[in-house]
């Protein structure tokens, strides 16, 4: 029934933390980020058979200043019961691993 969906949100406060979820249920990440200066929060790990990535979106924070940066939101949705360690990494993915500058991270219990 999707009265019982459940969507969790996490943001820069919750890095390193366990998260529990339901399967049915929606994990939405938000973190700051300023695409203008190349950097960008992209997946660096998941286990794809227990959760799947449904989209990843960008918006202009409150002031809405061009160059001044905003939100990223990444969402997620659990597939099947199980544990995966989620990483982001705030980097330029031309340059590659050397440029990564921040991650985000946790561990994922979907029931």
């Amino acid at each position: 029934m999707e009265a019982d969906i459940k969507v969790i949100q996490l943001t820069e406060a919750e890095d390193g933390q366990v998260i529990n979820m339901a399967q049915a249920d929606r994990l939405n990440i938000t973190l700051p980020e300023n695409p203008t200066t190349g950097y960008r929060w992209e997946i660096s790990g998941i286990d794809a058979a227990v959760l799947r990535l449904e989209k990843s979106t960008y918006a202009l924070g409150p002031h809405g200043a061009p160059g001044g940066g905003g939100i990223r939101t990444i969402s997620f949705q659990g597939l099947s019961p199980g544990t995966s360690s989620l990483v982001l990494k705030l980097w330029r993915s031309w340059v590659g691993d050397p440029s990564v500058i921040r991650r985000f991270g946790v561990i994922i219990n979907v029931q």
